[in-house]
């Protein structure tokens, strides 16, 4: 049993009981992780804005056997405008969905993290299309996870233009990977090319994301 100090982003928040949550965490140097807040429902109580969905923070964890408890957090960005904007939270909820679908609780994710927040903030302050984030996410996801390979192309050839949209994606760093800009015809190629792919090799297709491309 130990306490565990650690910068994280809230994935998921379940009601449990009458004041508490239980929060679906990704943390730095630990992974996803399922964890107990007592109280966080309380308006008044220390984790109440800590515990909310999409919230970056730095937690104190208690580590049981078997169960991690959420004792201290303290914020470090909330994402408002994310939440302002139905089209953006669709999107961020879909980025949830497939980390938590793809990531075995407790396997270390640093590199999933940063992306995941490096797209939250594009989403929040910049103009960038919420469409052209979701495909950097995707296939930049997908080569961190190891599906980084033609294996899927054949599934879904590409035009020139979008082959050159996904190696700039893939072959940019981080914070230059959603600098660039395409035609709705690209995006159109694009998402049909990521969510083969996602198809491919996850074996599903999340409901998050039909719901984010309504808009």
């Amino acid at each position: 049993m130990s306490v565990i100090k650690a910068k994280g982003i809230v994935l998921k928040e379940i009601d449990s009981g009458e004041s508490g949550k239980t929060l679906v965490i990704l943390a730095e140097g630990i992974g996803r992780i399922i964890a107990s807040a007592r109280g966080a429902k309380k308006v008044t109580g220390k984790l109440f804005s800590a515990s909310e969905v999409f919230t970056c923070g730095e937690y104190c964890f208690y580590q049981g056997k078997g169960f991690y408890s959420v004792t201290q957090a303290e914020v470090m960005e909330k994402f408002y405008p994310i939440r302002g904007d139905v089209e953006k939270l669709a999107y961020a909820c879909y980025f949830s969905d497939m980390i938590s679908e793809c990531l075995f609780e407790g396997m270390e994710a640093d590199d999933i993290l940063r992306l995941l927040l490096r797209t939250l903030t594009v989403l929040s302050k910049t103009d960038i299309p919420p469409r052209l984030a979701a495909r950097v996410f995707e296939l930049r996801f997908l080569k961190l996870m190891g599906f980084a390979s033609d294996e899927a192309e054949d599934v879904m050839p590409l035009s020139k233009d979008a082959k050159d949209a996904v190696s700039y994606i893939l072959e940019s760093e981080e914070s230059r990977a959603f600098a660039f800009r395409a035609s709705d015809e690209v995006l159109n190629e694009l998402a049909a090319y990521t969510s083969n792919r996602i198809v491919f090799y996850i074996g599903k297709r999340f409901k998050s994301l039909d719901f984010a491309e309504e808009f």
